[in-house]
């Protein structure tokens, strides 16, 4: 938990307009914005967030939008939420993150040497995550582990 902590987190928030941005138009994005405006709008009827502010609609331009986003999800992160339009938006921050090498996944020294034994000793090497699915799929994204691959 503390590479979510300390890494992955940070980065979702860091990354946040940059990620709205230039993914904006993608389908994947607007189903984000869709489940992000209904969370919205719930929360604004039960008061639940701090910050929480209405999502500008469409019309108010590319923009509006992202500000009131991330506005808002700066809200929900600051509230420390654990609700789905937020991990879902930030499991696709992630993903960018680790397809353009901005993140790795980090593995002590000795882990990939016991992984390999055990591998040759015919013993079956999974690995599992509490987080979200894309924030713990280290291999393929981290150069120590990628041989349990082959």
């Amino acid at each position: 938990m503390t590479f979510a902590t300390e890494f992955l987190f940070p980065y979702a928030r860091d990354n946040l307009r940059k990620h709205l941005t230039a993914t904006f138009d993608t389908q994947q994005t607007k189903d984000d914005i869709k489940l992000l405006r209904a969370q919205v709008e719930i929360d604004l009827e039960q008061g639940v967030v701090v910050g929480a502010l209405p999502i500008a609609p469409d019309e108010a331009g590319k923009e509006r939008v992202i500000d009131s986003l991330v506005a808002n999800v700066e809200a929900m992160i600051d509230a420390d939420r654990k609700i789905t339009s937020l991990k879902e938006l930030q499991g696709h921050i992630w993903r960018t993150g680790y397809e353009n090498n901005e993140l790795k996944g980090v593995v002590f020294e000795d882990v990939p040497q016991a992984l390999k034994r055990w591998k040759d000793s015919g013993i079956k090497v999974y690995i599992y995550s509490d987080i979200l699915v894309v924030a713990g799929n280290l291999s393929g994204f981290s150069l120590a582990i990628q041989f349990l691959e082959t």
